[in-house]
C-alpha cells in the first residue's frame, strides 16, 4: 500500500514556523492501528486523517486518538468549503487563502 503523507505547518507562512501536523487522506478508511502506527511514525503533536469515501476524518498523536485538532483540521483542506459531520457535531470549514 502506497499513501501519501504530509508534514504541514498552520497558522505560517513559512517553512519550519507555525504548528506542525501531519495530514494523510486517503481514498477509503485506514484502520484505527494503522493510523496509530503512522501517527506515531510522524511524530507530531497530531496526525490527521481523511478518507474520501466517506469524508471522516479522525486525529491521532503519537499514543492515542483524540477527538479534534484544530491546527490539522485547518490544513487538511485544499478545496473551498466543506461540511463535516463527525461524532453527530456538525461543523463547517470555509478555506480561504489570505487566512495564511
Amino acid at each position: 500500500m502506497e499513501l501519501e503523507i504530509y508534514q504541514v505547518d498552520a497558522f505560517t507562512s513559512e517553512p519550519f514556523k507555525g504548528n506542525p501536523a501531519g495530514v494523510c487522506i486517503t481514498d477509503t478508511a485506514l484502520n484505527d492501528d494503522l493510523m496509530l502506527s503512522i501517527a506515531a511514525e510522524m511524530a507530531l503533536p497530531e496526525t490527521a486523517f481523511l478518507s474520501l469515501d466517506d469524508f471522516n476524518l479522525r486525529w491521532f498523536t503519537p499514543t492515542v486518538e483524540v477527538k479534534l485538532c484544530g491546527h490539522g483540521l485547518l490544513r487538511i483542506f485544499f478545496s473551498s468549503t466543506i461540511t463535516f459531520n463527525r461524532a453527530n457535531n456538525w461543523f463547517f470549514i470555509h478555506y480561504q487563502e489570505s487566512w495564511w
